[in-house]
C-alpha cells in the first residue's frame, strides 16, 4: 500500500488508472452523455415537448452542461491526490443534487421554455439550449460522483473518513 507521498507523486505523473481513478476525459465524456440524455428525456416530459431545432438546442445544451457539471466536483475539491474526495464528492451531496434535479431543475427548465416561448426561432432555441444546460449540469455532476463511487476508493457518505 503506497503512502500519501508516493500516491501523490504517482497521481501527478499520470498514473491515475493504476490507482483506480477515472481521468478528466472519462468524466467529461460520461458527463456529456448523461447531460444529453437527461436533457432529451426531460424535454419529453414538458407539457409541449420541443421539436426540430428547439429539441436539438436542448440536447446540445445538455451535452455542454453535462461536460461542465462533470468537472464541478473536482473544481470544488481539486484532484491533487487519490485522497481528495470529501463532502462535494459525497453520496449525500449527490443525492441532494439528484433529488433537486428531478423535483426542481427539470420542471423549472421546462417552465422557462413554456412561459417564454416566442415566435422568434432563435430566441426559442437559445431558451432550449439554456434549459438543456441547466438540466445537463446536474446530470454531469451526478455522473462524476457515480463514476467515482465505482473506484476502489469509492466516495464518502458525507465527508472524508465518514
Amino acid at each position: 500500500m503506497p503512502n500519501n507521498v508516493t500516491a501523490s507523486i504517482a497521481f501527478q505523473t499520470g498514473m491515475r488508472h493504476q490507482l483506480g481513478m477515472p481521468c478528466r476525459d472519462e468524466h467529461n465524456e460520461l458527463g456529456m452523455l448523461a447531460g444529453g440524455l437527461t436533457a432529451l428525456v426531460s424535454s419529453l416530459s414538458a407539457p409541449s415537448p420541443p421539436t426540430g431545432w428547439d429539441l436539438v438546442a436542448r440536447i446540445v445544451g445538455g451535452l455542454v452542461g453535462g461536460g461542465f457539471g462533470s468537472r464541478l466536483p473536482d473544481v470544488f475539491e481539486p484532484a491533487t491526490s487519490p485522497h481528495h474526495r470529501s463532502t462535494m464528492h459525497s453520496a449525500v451531496v449527490t443525492t441532494a443534487i439528484s433529488v433537486g434535479g428531478v423535483r426542481r431543475v427539470i420542471p423549472a427548465a421546462n417552465a422557462i421554455c413554456e412561459r417564454n416561448a416566442t415566435t422568434d426561432p432563435g430566441v426559442n432555441a437559445l431558451q432550449n439550449f439554456l434549459a438543456g444546460m441547466l438540466v445537463g449540469t446536474a446530470a454531469g455532476y451526478m455522473s462524476h460522483t457515480v463514476a467515482d463511487a465505482f473506484t476502489p476508493r469509492g466516495i464518502p457518505l458525507l465527508t472524508r473518513n465518514f
